[in-house]
């Protein structure tokens, strides 16, 4: 479906798995508008339009793994690069920065 985003959060002392937000059919996407939710854990972007960087996600205490499918369209990876306690994956991402700043185990690449 063309134009459809999806963002899924998970917040810390929910039960696993637990869907506490999902925002359907927006154009496109602003990090700083993640920054309120203090207790984030997981966060998923699929086919959306980062309208600024991956920075405000820093902000963010309880984030442990971040994964980007079909963003763009580029997504500069650089500002999560030495948050040691985050995990991040991505596909289909057509242009990917900052890969290089992560040490091995913290970057999950899928085709």
């Amino acid at each position: 479906m063309a134009g459809l985003e999806t963002v899924l959060l998970r917040v810390a002392g929910t039960a696993a798995g637990a869907l506490v937000k999902s925002l359907l059919d927006q154009q496109a996407l602003d990090p700083d508008s993640l920054v309120r939710h203090r207790g984030l854990t997981d966060l998923y972007l699929s086919t959306s339009t980062l309208t600024s960087g991956l920075e405000p996600l820093r902000e963010l205490p309880a984030l442990t793994h971040v994964s980007i499918h079909q963003c763009g369209p580029a997504v500069d990876l650089g500002p999560l690069a030495d948050l040691d306690r985050v995990q991040v994956s991505f596909s289909g991402t057509a242009q990917v920065l900052g890969t290089g700043l992560f040490p091995p185990g913290r970057l999950r690449v899928s085709s």
